[in-house]
C-alpha cells in the first residue's frame, strides 16, 4: 500500500496596498484628502501556496472580486473608506485587509485644511503668518487667481526650508 501525504494550506494570505494616486496623477496619503473625484489603488499579496485573486471593498459595500490596478471615479465630496483582501488557491482569505482612507474635499476646504496644518506646526509666528497669508482671501471659483495665490504659496514653502523641516515641507 502506498502512503500519501498531504498538507493542507490553512495559512492566509497578505494583502498590501502599494499605490494610491488620485485622478489628477498626485500621490495621496492615507488619512490624507484630494480635490479629485477619481481615485486608483495598486496592491499585491503574498501567500505561500499561490494567489487566486482579490476582493475589494470601497465605502463599507459588500466586498467583490477586483483587479489591481483598481480605480474609482465620480465620488461624492467626504470621507470614502477601501478595503482590499488576497484570496489564496486554498480557499484563505486575509482576514485583516489592507485598508485605506481618504476624504473628497472642496477647494475650499483643502485650502482650510493647510491653514490649520500650518497652525498646527508649532512654526514662529512670522513664519507662520508668511505661508498662510497667500493662503487667505482665495475665491475657490476663480480658478485662475487660486493657481496663482497657491503657486505663491509653494514659493513660499519652497524659500521656508529651513525652518521647515523636510516632513513639514512634505505635509503641505
Amino acid at each position: 500500500s502506498i502512503l500519501i501525504n498531504t498538507t493542507v494550506d490553512t495559512t492566509p494570505p497578505e494583502t498590501t496596498i502599494t499605490s494610491v494616486v488620485d485622478g489628477n496623477g498626485a500621490f495621496v496619503a492615507s488619512g490624507g484628502s484630494t480635490l479629485s473625484s477619481s481615485i486608483t489603488f495598486t496592491f499585491g499579496g503574498t501567500d505561500a501556496v499561490g494567489v487566486a485573486g482579490f476582493q475589494c471593498s470601497l465605502d463599507g459595500a459588500v466586498y467583490a472580486p477586483c483587479a489591481s490596478p483598481v480605480g474609482y471615479s465620480a465620488l461624492a465630496l467626504g470621507n470614502h473608506p477601501f478595503q482590499v483582501r488576497t484570496l489564496d488557491t486554498a480557499g484563505n482569505v486575509d482576514p485583516t485587509p489592507a485598508s485605506f482612507a481618504w476624504t473628497v474635499v472642496t477647494p475650499a476646504q483643502a485650502i482650510q485644511n493647510l491653514i490649520t496644518a500650518i497652525g498646527n506646526m508649532g512654526l514662529s509666528a512670522g513664519v507662520a503668518n508668511s505661508l498662510s497669508a497667500p493662503l487667505s482671501n482665495i475665491n475657490p471659483n476663480n480658478k485662475a487667481a487660486a493657481c496663482g495665490k497657491l503657486n505663491a504659496f509653494i514659493n513660499q514653502i519652497n524659500a521656508k526650508v529651513p525652518p521647515l523641516t523636510g516632513a513639514q515641507a512634505t505635509q503641505l
